[in-house]
């Protein structure tokens, strides 16, 4: 498996376009354009209000530097949203509204990540907020429900309606949560009762999305004395870099950082904008060759055609395929392929079989393409594959007339097996001159005015790709 840094680099355009945006995001909030590509950290606001406010303002959706934590909106939602997550199987962006929201509190909504307009799928009803969401990989949603109840529940994307999943026995605050690359949930957030050891604040845990149980995997360090928990969490989209945003929820801005799960160190990147609390990794699919186009030989081959998929690893994907003619054709020069490409979960490289076949008659380049199309899971496909065939190196004319001739003019004809081809001429101690043109019947040579006696000619067989043959001979005895 690839890791993020290695896929992008076989993805230039993506990388190229997206380190452009990355270095357009000012300190400070300011307006981008509403282009996305490449992997994009997204984070909304509001969520959860100051610690003076009984209604949050409405979200806006932001874009943010993941090296420094710096965020420019992207638009209002019209909603306060507490946690953002992306559905694997369709790219959906999803976000869901706080308790304080002041229109639609408790409500599942569908995020455009260009714009942050938000739409309302339906009520999550439940009474308590839902801190934070998170998606499987097989696109199942699951949040936290915090503050009373503390548990985890399946959410339908369908309906919004939330289900308890079992009783966690634990007590938390702030509740980030994310599932990494094995589906493994994990959740952050203060941690007290029964299922919480050690018994202090900043643990973490997995939880078993069957029974809803957690188990503890250890303690945050903290990055301030206020020891603030993890409001959000989301994994990067080669899902082994987890950021999260450390809360205070009160007046003052949020940090962004990266955890290490196997020894809770947090590491700072920087300050983002106040009252952060929902944070996701934009991850857009797209299916791309390896190469723009790739030469052959012209001869029978079957070969094997890498493709990657990327930046979004996370879940199944497919793409369909098929070979589309061009000055190559099918069934002589290529066998007609199509069919659909499938990716595993976390798979980032594939394979599709091409067998050319080797017409050596053909004297000149020919190409056909291997065309992407249908991708899943609202992914897109970059440009066809250009298959280049080039011509095999001629053979050596034929060359036909008169061993002995009293004529001072001799006729003489010339064939090659390759169209197109065209003919060079050697008479004894010359140089080589262009004789004509090969035709399906071949070309007529005609000498200049000999002398008596015997003329070595010497034709040679130039192709279309400029591939010349072996030359062959023929001697000419003029009789006086």
């Amino acid at each position: 498996m690839q890791t993020e840094s290695s896929l992008l680099k076989r993805m230039p355009l993506l990388v190229s376009i997206a380190a452009a945006v990355a270095l357009a995001v000012p300190a400070a909030a300011s307006a981008l354009p509403h282009v996305r590509v490449g992997p994009t950290l997204l984070m909304t606001t509001g969520g959860n209000g100051s610690n003076n406010r009984t209604t949050a303002p409405p979200s806006d959706l932001w874009q943010v530097d993941p090296a420094a934590g710096a965020a420019t909106s992207l638009g209002n939602t019209g909603f306060a949203i507490t946690g953002l997550a992306q559905d694997p199987t369709t790219g959906i962006l999803y976000g869901v509204s706080s308790n304080n929201s002041p229109i639609a509190p408790r409500t599942l909504l569908t995020i455009d990540p260009a714009t942050g307009s938000a739409t309302q799928v339906g009520s999550l009803g439940v009474e308590v907020r839902v801190a934070d969401i998170s998606f499987d990989s097989i696109g199942r949603l699951f949040g936290w429900w915090d503050d009373a109840e503390d548990d985890l529940v399946s959410i339908d994307k369908t309906t919004g309606a939330a289900t308890k999943v079992g009783d966690a026995g634990i007590s938390t605050r702030g509740s980030g949560s994310a599932f990494d690359k094995d589906d493994n949930y994990w959740l952050f957030g203060e941690g007290e009762g029964e299922q919480s050891t050690p018994n202090e604040e900043g643990s973490y845990h997995t939880v078993d999305v069957n029974t809803g149980r957690p188990t503890f995997k250890g303690r945050l360090t903290p990055i301030d004395r206020n020891e603030s928990p993890i409001s959000a969490a989301a994994f990067d989209c080669a899902r082994s870099t987890l950021y999260a945003l450390v809360n205070a929820f009160g007046d003052s801005p949020a940090n962004l950082v990266t955890a290490d799960l196997g020894t809770g160190a947090l590491s700072n990147k920087g300050q983002t904008v106040t009252a952060a609390d929902g944070l996701e990794w934009f991850c857009p699919l797209e299916f791309e060759f390896t190469a723009p186009s790739i030469e052959v030989g012209a001869k029978k081959q079957t070969l094997a055609i890498p493709l990657v998929r990327g930046p979004r690893i996370k879940g199944a994907a497919s793409v369909s395929f098929a070979t589309v003619p061009g000055s190559a054709h099918a069934g002589r020069d290529f066998v007609t392929t199509s069919g659909t490409l499938s990716f595993a979960n976390n798979v980032t490289d594939g394979s599709l079989s091409l067998t050319v076949k080797g017409d050596r008659r053909a004297g000149n380049n020919r190409s056909f393409e291997l065309a992407l199309s249908s991708p899943s899971a609202d992914g897109t496909v970059g440009p066809p594959l250009v298959v280049t065939i080039e011509p095999a190196k001629p053979k050596a004319p034929k060359i036909k007339g008169p061993k002995s001739t009293s004529a001072e003019r001799v006729t003489l004809k010339l064939r090659s097996n390759q169209l197109p081809s065209r003919f060079r001429c050697k008479l004894d101690r010359g140089k080589f001159k262009g004789c004509g043109k090969n035709g399906k019947k071949g070309s007529k040579f005609r000498t200049p005015q000999l002398r008596p006696g015997k003329h070595k000619l010497v034709v040679q067989v130039v192709n279309g790709a400029v591939k010349k043959s072996k030359p062959a001979q023929k001697v000419i005895t003029v009789l006086p």
